[in-house]
């Protein structure tokens, strides 16, 4: 399916760090002004561990006056690439955190503060810290799941990609391990989930918008980005979530034999799961979406399916029932975590 998460190194020595207000954070692309109410200033903290890195960027835990958070934090100076290639690291991040500025969704990861070092070219965002780790880690120690277990971990994800269209952004990075657990999890309980990694996203002028960048995870892109053709952001990402869901039904890629292909030819429709109705409109929702571009379902088309609607039309989903509104997120999350009986197969 995908390497195993990388293991944590050796736990840093504790660093303290006292930020003042910051008007502005700068590039040498561009600039991010704040607002004036400083709502973005990150809190006092100090570092715990190392819990993760990219290609240029680091994430620590760290204790901060508000709880625990996650510091993503790139040094530029230290990126060792040539200058045409730090410009795209800065566009990235400036585009991440400018997008992350913009959006408010409970199942959406959540920017505390920003902050620049000016002396080490350092760009520090403070994130809501994940506890219960990535989906990737959560089906390995738990699959099979079943049925229940699925449609509530999906139904928060297209509810969160849909807030996201909706607004005309577009992730081109969806895949399990950008799938977050805000709490542990527990194989009885529907966990909830916080779409994370905004690295890649793009703010599009038009829902009919094409892109020509070819970019995300082998895995999990569509066959018109592989191949080199123009493709839609929004039907893009819908391909990514059909990989996602047949991944969560499955327990496995469903290119067969370990071997990553976008090719629609090369899908190995060898379903393990029971002949149950629940399933088979699962299914039906995955054919839907692994399919020719021409055909892919929208986000509104998945939340229409016989498989979902109940989901959206009761309005199950708390997202639903709270809008944008983000604050208090704490105190209604265990209601969004739903029980799951013995008959669900």
């Amino acid at each position: 399916m995908s390497s195993p998460p990388l293991p944590l190194p050796t736990p840093l020595v504790i660093q303290k760090r006292k930020f003042k207000p910051v008007d502005r954070v700068v590039t040498s692309a561009t600039t991010v002004t704040k607002s004036a109410s400083n709502e973005y200033q990150i809190p006092n903290y100090s570092i715990e561990k190392e819990i993760g890195h990219g290609s240029y960027s680091k994430v620590y835990l760290a204790n901060s006056e508000i709880g625990l958070i996650a510091i993503k934090r790139t040094i530029f100076n230290e990126v060792n690439e040539p200058p045409e290639v730090k410009s795209r690291i800065q566009n990235s991040l400036l585009r991440e955190i400018t997008i992350l500025r913009s959006i408010n969704h409970l199942n959406i990861i959540k920017l505390i503060g920003i902050e620049m070092d000016l002396k080490s070219n350092d760009v520090s965002m403070a994130l809501e810290f994940a506890k219960g780790g990535d989906l990737f880690s959560y089906l390995t120690k738990f699959s099979p799941l079943n049925v229940n277990i699925v449609k509530g971990i999906f139904s928060q994800l297209i509810d969160a990609v849909g807030y996201l269209h909706k607004k005309l952004i577009v992730h081109r990075d969806i895949k399990l391990e950008n799938i977050l657990l805000k709490n542990e999890p527990n194989d009885n309980l529907i966990p909830m989930i916080l779409l994370s990694d905004f690295g890649l996203c793009k703010q599009l002028h038009s829902s009919q918008e094409l892109l020509t960048t070819r970019c995300g995870s082998p895995d999990y892109v569509s066959p018109e980005l592989l191949i080199g053709l123009p493709y839609s952001g929004i039907l893009n990402d819908c391909w990514a979530l059909g990989v996602v869901l047949y991944t969560l039904m499955e327990s496995t890629l469903p290119w067969g034999n370990g071997k990553s292909s976008q090719s629609i030819a090369m899908i190995k429709w060898s379903w393990k799961k029971s002949l149950s109705d629940n399933w088979k409109n699962a299914r039906v929702v995955v054919k839907s979406l692994l399919c020719k571009r021409n055909k892919r379902w929208d986000i509104p088309m998945i939340k229409n399916s016989d498989w979902l609607k109940d989901q959206f039309d009761r309005g199950l989903l708390i997202t639903n029932a709270f809008g944008d509104n983000n604050e208090n997120v704490d105190a209604i999350a265990d209601v969004h975590v739903q029980t799951v009986g013995s008959d669900c197969k």
